[in-house]
């Protein structure tokens, strides 16, 4: 279904069209991104789950295209136009959730193997995104010899960062 959300601060207004009737091969749907202030309109091609920072100076946005072409999580400064892929891949990107304060992101990239009932799944995280002081975190469960060989990290709930936003489970 459609759905929108303004930025902090009320200077953008991302609005999520809904997908074609009948498409079934993917998820995403054209998100518009309107400039409340200048005017200005995009349009960007194939978006799942979007979200803007707390301080409304980032949004970002996973994607979810036919055939898995140009899957990912991506980056936007609205204020600039400048997008970055922080991750991209033929993979399902699901949850993403800013931390409640700070530029803080996560995120699950997984795909489900032949005959499973739920997708492996990777977690992804950047604390300070979308600056210069961005690091990039990967727990990818199958490489941890103390998480259960039979347990998945599912995709039917989004992580969640600490209050102080310093660590993401």
């Amino acid at each position: 279904p459609a759905s929108f959300k303004f930025s902090g601060g009320g200077d953008w207004l991302a609005v999520r069209l809904n997908r074609a009737s009948g498409d079934t091969s993917h998820r995403g749907a054209d998100l518009v991104l309107r400039d409340l202030a200048g005017g200005s309109t995009r349009n960007i091609g194939n978006v799942d789950q979007y979200d803007f920072d707390d301080a409304g100076k980032q949004l970002a946005y996973t994607v979810d295209a036919g055939d898995r072409i140009g899957n990912g999580i991506y980056l936007l400064n609205p204020a600039t136009g400048t997008t970055q892929p922080l991750n991209t891949g033929a993979f399902d990107y699901d949850q993403l959730v800013w931390s409640d304060s700070g530029a803080n992101l996560a995120v699950l990239r997984g795909e489900k193997p032949e005959g499973e009932v739920q997708r492996v799944n990777t977690l992804l995280a950047w604390t300070n995104a979308g600056t210069p002081k961005m690091k990039s975190i990967e727990y990818d469960p199958s490489k941890d010899a103390g998480f259960p060989k039979d347990m998945v990290v599912s995709e039917f709930t989004s992580p969640h960062w600490s209050a102080d936003g310093s660590k993401v489970f």
